[in-house]
């Protein structure tokens, strides 16, 4: 059969014993360690990623305000620069048709001139006339010739003129 040695058995044991506790003392704690600090690492890590996942998506959010305010801001301009192209266009034409309006008041103005010079040249020059025609009738009723004749001589002269 087989013989047990206690005295063997018992330097066994204690030799598992003492194995174990300098495996444990350096081996298993300095494992356990490395494996905490990783493990703390990669926790950290992660939230780190989170963080900056979050602050991304943070400055997605503001730019895509700041993009929306960009295009307000651009359409508030174009209305803008419509609005103040309309009130120069309208101002143009309205000083366009002051000045028109102006051309034609002075050109009436010049029309209404002419004509009222032309009217006092019409007035001497049939003044003129009559006192030519007076003459020449007072000289042919001196003369004893016939009037019609000087009449229809006046109104000859007279259509010459017109």
């Amino acid at each position: 059969m087989v013989e047990i040695n206690f005295p063997t058995l018992i330097l066994q044991c204690i030799n598992f014993l003492v194995l174990v506790w300098l495996l444990k003392k350096f081996l298993y704690k300095p494992v356990l360690n490395f494996l905490d600090k990783r493990s703390k690492e990669i926790k950290d890590k992660l939230e780190e990623s989170e963080k900056l996942r979050e602050e991304a998506k943070r400055l997605s959010e503001v730019q895509q305000e700041k993009m929306v305010q960009a295009k307000k801001e651009a359409l508030n301009i174009i209305k803008r620069a419509k609005n103040s192209a309309n009130q120069e266009s309208d101002r143009i034409i309205y000083e366009a048709k002051q000045r028109a309006e102006s051309v034609i008041k002075n050109t009436k103005k010049q029309i209404e001139a002419e004509a009222q010079e032309q009217k006092e040249l019409l007035i001497k020059k049939i003044g003129s006339l009559s006192i030519e025609l007076s003459e020449k009738i007072i000289r042919k009723e001196l003369q004893s010739e016939n009037i019609d004749y000087m009449t229809e001589e006046f109104i000859k002269d007279l259509q010459k003129t017109e």
